[in-house]
């Protein structure tokens, strides 16, 4: 039995390479940016409409598995949680 194709195998680290770039970009922004007080976003998201919870939900859902904990710590204190 042989081992992957060549081209395979570059595809895959080229993919990696790509991930660990977006993943260590957004734990940069995390830490460079200010992260807004909970009562402003809840303010923000309670005058959004229908659409404002749903944003929230897919915000969370995205910054969930990110390396920084404190936009998420940030989000889950703003929901009560």
């Amino acid at each position: 039995m042989t081992g992957p194709v060549p081209g395979r195998r570059r595809r895959a680290v080229i993919r990696l390479g790509i991930l660990v770039v977006l993943v260590a970009a957004a734990a940069v922004a995390a830490l460079v940016f200010p992260l807004p007080p909970v009562e402003e976003l809840r303010n923000y998201f309670g005058t959004t409409g229908w659409w404002g919870p749903a944003a929230f939900i897919l915000g969370y859902a995205a910054l969930t598995p990110a390396p920084a904990p404190a936009p998420k710590n940030v989000l889950s204190v703003g929901r009560g949680g």
